[in-house]
């Protein structure tokens, strides 16, 4: 993979949404009062969420698919990965309804039997469905209907990253949902509008999230932590 191609996809990614939140909050200037300001950033909260949310969807989608584009086997990549692109077979296996050829008709009712045998038609196909080509599916990123801190982290799980930076920027997170669901659900707390000082603090710490985000993707996919070889 050319990283310096991988960075700057990642970076101009990330820099039109910062620019555009630049530009959005540059309007504030133009408003004369105060409270008509306070009002004003409760639309930036909103955009500010939506850019979250967006940018970590691409960033991560966009890791999934420079992996799926070099046709690795999945013998030759993480544990995680491995299990995140075995879905259907996963699917197979727990699949009740498929019983046991030898014992279909003798004991249709026996569900620890019939799993069993899926488990030795599982443990005999695993070989095999190591040789075979890995393909990540795009619902592995599946950001729910907010992308909470454990949303993000079942996220960075699933694709077998370190958890600590959504564990780190929780409170951020939480801060930044409270209120854009207080926005979004017109609730009494936040009619009124939002600080300069409560918006410019979340702001900058969902940016700085955002960034982090973007160097871990970068560095996993220009030094190739998402290969066995390169597990310590």
């Amino acid at each position: 993979m050319n990283y310096n191609e991988i960075s700057a996809e990642i970076e101009m990614e990330y820099t039109w949404r910062y620019n555009e939140m630049i530009f959005l909050r540059n309007i504030l200037s133009g408003l004369p009062k105060e409270d008509e300001k306070d009002i004003y950033r409760k639309s930036l909260i909103t955009m500010l969420y939506s850019h979250f949310e967006g940018f970590c969807k691409f960033v991560f989608l966009y890791y999934i698919e420079k992996i799926n584009d070099q046709k690795y086997h999945r013998k030759e990549l993480s544990p995680f990965l491995i299990a995140a692109s075995m879905k259907h077979e996963f699917d197979a296996y727990a699949n009740k309804d498929k019983k046991c050829k030898i014992f279909k008709r003798k004991l249709p009712d026996d569900s620890k039997l019939h799993e069993f045998s899926r488990r030795i038609d599982f443990v005999c196909a695993f070989q095999g469905f190591l040789e075979e080509i890995a393909y990540i599916p795009d619902d592995v990123v599946n950001t729910e209907s907010n992308l909470k801190p454990i949303v993000l982290k079942k996220i960075l799980f699933h694709l077998g990253f370190d958890v600590l930076i959504a564990q780190e920027f929780t409170n951020t997170i939480n801060c930044l949902l409270k209120y854009r669901n207080s926005v979004a659900h017109g609730e009494n707390s936040i009619r009124k509008g939002v600080s300069e000082k409560d918006y410019t603090d979340i702001e900058s710490r969902t940016f700085e999230l955002m960034q982090r985000i973007k160097e871990l993707v970068a560095h996993a996919l220009r030094d190739e932590t998402f290969l066995k070889k390169n597990i310590s």
